[in-house]
């Protein structure tokens, strides 16, 4: 398993993988609870993250323990698309 952080962490070819969701509480500065409008006010981030599985049996076993534990995910087989670009120049 590989947890895709950024594209070259993406595998090529096909994979299955899991995404598991989440969010982060950023707390309020000082000057934003004093006062109110100025600074940084309190907000949450959604979270997603990425997993990739290059061993079908890592995956399921993955599966296991994220539904044991009630966890909300997405589990996917992934193809990834092979994208080509074509130029053409015509002269009249």
């Amino acid at each position: 398993m590989s947890e895709v952080t950024n594209r070259s962490r993406m595998p090529k070819g096909p994979h299955w993988a899991i995404v598991t969701y989440g969010s982060i509480h950023h707390a309020a500065d000082q000057r934003s609870i004093d006062f109110p409008g100025h600074g940084y006010p309190a907000y949450s981030e959604e979270i997603v993250k990425y997993q990739a599985f290059e061993v079908e049996d890592d995956w399921k076993e993955q599966i296991r323990e994220y539904t044991a534990r009630r966890e909300t995910f997405t589990a996917m087989k992934v193809l990834p698309a092979k994208i080509t670009t074509e130029v053409n120049v015509e002269i009249q």
